[in-house]
């Protein structure tokens, strides 16, 4: 394949402010060095967890949630020195807020030393809520082979209405009083 003649780009990937871009998205951002303490905390972790970006910055992951090294992801990935991806992540902070969320945690390395680890977190319940509606009747199932069915041919709607289900036996003890 020939290489085409292209101008010369604008774009110095040096000179790029990554922390402002980071600071900017949806999903929460967490920087912390190998010993787990926090280097940058954007705006949306802060809303995930209720603690205010100059109140986590500086602290070790282990002073603002209710993890140790062994239960936090980015103390196990600083670790490892492996990422951990899309992880279902619940955790709660020392202030008692729960957060259930879907996080990822990335190491990072200057040459070949691991000098720390992102942390890119999303907020379940925020991510449930952009999802898009849809109506249980358009959702079909399919087996792989082409063939889909829906709710309906799987439970047998005619079964309950053409009486040909049994009646439901009676208990031969009584239920607990209430």
């Amino acid at each position: 394949m020939e290489k085409t003649k292209t101008p010369p780009s604008l774009l110095n990937m040096n000179r790029i402010n990554f922390l402002s871009v980071l600071n900017h998205l949806d999903d929460g951002v967490m920087i912390a060095d190998i010993q787990g303490v926090i280097q940058f905390y954007n705006q949306s972790q802060s809303q995930i967890d209720g603690i205010l970006p100059e109140n986590a910055i500086g602290l070790k992951v282990t002073d603002i949630y209710e993890l140790n090294n062994r239960t936090s992801m980015i103390m196990q990935c600083a670790h490892y020195q492996q990422a951990i991806k899309n992880r279902i992540f619940f955790y709660k902070t020392v202030s008692g807020k729960i957060a259930n969320t879907i996080t990822s945690v990335y190491p990072l390395f200057d040459d070949d030393t691991i000098t720390g680890v992102i942390c890119f977190v999303k907020d379940y319940k925020q991510l449930r809520r952009s999802m898009p509606v849809t109506n249980a009747s358009e959702c079909r199932f399919t087996l792989g082979n082409g063939t889909q069915y829906t709710f309906d041919d799987l439970i047998g709607s005619s079964l309950i209405s053409s009486g040909s289900r049994k009646p439901p036996r009676k208990r031969p003890y009584p239920l607990p009083p209430s």
